[in-house]
């Protein structure tokens, strides 16, 4: 019952401004990081693979064409403001 419990609490975190669901380990990442950039791709509008990075270019070659990236400063400011709903 556990195990089921925090799963639906890890996918329930949406962030509202970019029509995304990430999970708490991310929102902590994203949240404590000095990076500025965050390179990723997304699938179902989930996160699936991404990196911190200050190196923009380096890592979008890495993550290949389908690679988005936001600025995590933008990014912490909405984190600030998520609702978790259980």
């Amino acid at each position: 019952m556990y195990k089921r419990w925090t799963n639906k609490i890890f996918n329930t975190i949406t962030l509202k401004l970019y029509n995304m669901n990430i999970n708490i380990l991310k929102a902590v990442q994203i949240y404590t990081t000095k990076k500025d950039f965050i390179v990723y791709t997304e699938t179902n509008n989930k996160i699936d693979k991404m990196i911190l990075t200050n190196d923009l270019t380096r890592h979008r070659k890495k993550f290949g064409i389908n690679s988005k990236f936001l600025v995590t400063d933008i990014m912490k400011k909405e984190l600030k403001t998520i609702n978790i709903n259980l």
